[in-house]
């Protein structure tokens, strides 16, 4: 199955710079503040993800079958955000999130960058959530996950963002950034 996916990075600023050094570039201009909230904007990116009805399996969640032409029977995948979030608690969201720094060293690391690639470190961060969030993994060559080593990389991914790159090291994978399609910026 060839996945593909869209996402959408959140941002204020369109630069070169570390997300970091976005924010700090933020707080010192006040150009990242929000009138309403009063704290600076954080790069972040979403990730918009389907699959063809038949290609998902089954779970609790899906109890709807499929119905009409199956050329356009999709699957999305969300996930809930949690009761105690200080940010929309409760919503049905697509997976993403906040660019880490970690997410600028793995994207030097895996894709061997020798200079800052702030696409790549964007398109790193939005598989990391992905796989972090929902367990839908974007990598290439596809990781065959036995359920209990998917449930233990999750939790170490959401641990630190770090494990992202023992990750691929450990399977020889790499976040497959070419399935990822750009599709907004607000």
């Amino acid at each position: 199955m060839a996945q593909r996916a869209s996402f959408a990075i959140r941002s204020m600023a369109e630069t070169r710079a570390s997300a970091r050094h976005l924010r700090m570039a933020a707080l010192a201009t006040g150009a990242g503040k929000s009138s309403v909230t009063d704290k600076a904007w954080r790069l972040s990116a979403s990730v918009v993800i389907l699959a063809p009805h038949g290609d998902v399996p089954d779970c609790e969640f899906s109890g709807i079958a499929g119905h009409g032409n199956a050329r356009f029977d999709y699957r999305i995948c969300c996930v809930k955000r949690a009761a105690r979030s200080s940010f929309m608690p409760d919503a049905v969201v697509f997976p993403g999130g906040a660019v880490d720094g970690e997410d600028i060293e793995s994207a030097n690391t895996v894709f061997a960058r020798d200079h800052l690639d702030l696409e790549a470190a964007i398109r790193c961060a939005v598989v990391r959530e992905a796989f972090e969030e929902s367990g839908v993994g974007l990598f290439r060559p596809a990781i065959a996950f036995a359920k209990a080593e998917q449930v233990e990389w999750r939790r170490r991914v959401h641990h630190s963002a770090a494990e992202f790159r023992s990750l691929c090291h450990a399977s020889r994978s790499l976040p497959d950034a070419g399935a990822l399609s750009f599709w907004c910026s607000f």
